[in-house]
């Protein structure tokens, strides 16, 4: 494993990936929180309790869940200095769960965890069997093949969550669509500024 498969590196081309294949998607990457102003008071950032490292909102013909809100865990090589030099390790195995399980307490519809592909296939079967347990979670493996950074799905969530709260999904997305200095960059849709938060026509409801 190189240091082609950083953390940063991940993430970067997974929100890259995901702007070019959710062209209607909202997404937003490094969100932190959302910016609140009250009468009297200077705004301040309201930061969730886990920052998102990339959250994308979909549009569908469900008006009554539309748009799905799916969190991205992306996790990574870490870097060490071992004497004079640098030297990439694998994260720890099941690194990030606590981070998806956060996520599913902060009204996402849908969770996935993207981590690099282990060495040992018996410590990625043991990951694949703990992230089907939870229905509304799925896994994707990162593998660098020929220099590149390669995503492959391997568990697709059977499930949304249901303790997702609309109200405040919709808050936040407004929020951020108003004022971005609560994120790193994001994909910005009029749909979203418009409050068009669901299609006319069925598109294809996948997450």
């Amino acid at each position: 494993m190189t240091k082609a498969l950083q953390e940063e590196k991940i993430k970067k081309d997974l929100f890259d990936k995901l702007c070019v294949e959710y062209k209607d998607d909202v997404i937003v990457f490094e969100w932190k929180g959302r910016w609140e102003y009250r009468k009297g008071e200077k705004a301040h950032l309201s930061r969730f309790n886990r920052e998102f490292d990339i959250a994308r909102f979909h549009r569908t013909s469900d008006k009554l869940v539309s748009p799905l809100l799916i969190g991205y865990e992306v996790k990574g090589m870490r870097r060490r200095k071992v004497g004079n030099n640098l030297r990439f390790y694998e994260p720890t195995w099941g690194t990030g769960l606590d981070q998806i399980e956060a996520y599913l307490k902060q009204n996402v519809d849908y969770a996935y965890l993207v981590t690099v592909k282990r060495k040992l296939t018996s410590e990625n079967n043991d990951l694949v069997g703990t992230v089907k347990a939870r229905k509304c979670v799925g896994l994707t493996f990162v593998e660098e093949i020929n220099g590149e950074l390669k995503f492959k799905e391997i568990v697709k969530p059977s499930k949304r969550n249901q303790n997702a709260n609309y109200g405040l999904k919709i808050t936040n997305l407004v929020a951020i669509s108003l004022n971005e200095r609560g994120c790193k960059d994001i994909q910005r849709q009029e749909w979203a500024r418009k409050g068009e938060f669901a299609t006319l026509t069925w598109l294809g409801d996948r997450c």
